[in-house]
């Protein structure tokens, strides 16, 4: 099951989720981070920009713990070469 979500995590042309951080973009599947916060699905069906564009900024985080993070939510692992530094950054975006 886990090399599906891999997979699926791999086909970013079947992406709809734009996460723009402090040094590039980060795409994602919108159902993968509704399912996953109960915060994120209001701000995604809101009337906001978020909403609107599908679109979340996380400017004060960098894109390699931003993609840790969605990695983490589709494959429930990590990688074995783990950086500490994006590892703490990918963790307090899991407690915002």
């Amino acid at each position: 099951i886990a090399e599906l979500w891999e997979k699926s995590l791999a086909a970013k042309d079947s992406h709809d989720l734009t996460i723009e951080t402090g040094d590039g973009v980060v795409t994602a599947h919108v159902h993968m981070l509704k399912a996953s916060s109960s915060v994120v699905t209001a701000m995604l069906e809101s009337p906001m920009k978020e909403g609107k564009f599908q679109w979340i900024e996380v400017k004060d985080t960098s894109s390699k713990a931003v993609s840790l993070f969605v990695e983490i939510l589709y494959t429930c692992s990590v990688p074995d070469e783990l950086d500490h530094q994006s590892a703490l950054h990918a963790l307090d975006l899991a407690h915002r």
